[in-house]
């Protein structure tokens, strides 16, 4: 069995540990999800979020958050 190496950055993420990382709960990324504004894939039952687009969603967010200040 080949183990990952923890060094590394993710590839992608579960949605309990997207959650976790940008501190949005499951049902709200569900809803970004159903919008169409995540776009995730998934892997047999498993749903997942590639890192680089966690990233650009974040990075959206931000910047929506931030035009309305």
């Amino acid at each position: 069995m080949h183990h990952a190496n923890t060094d590394l950055p993710p590839v992608s993420n579960t949605i309990d540990r997207a959650s976790e990382r940008i501190g949005l709960g499951r049902t709200t990324l569900y809803e970004y999800i159903r919008s169409g504004d995540l776009r995730t894939f998934k892997v047999g039952k498993r749903r997942l979020i590639l890192e680089t687009e966690l990233q650009s969603f974040v990075a959206k967010l931000s910047g929506s958050v931030e035009a309305t200040r």
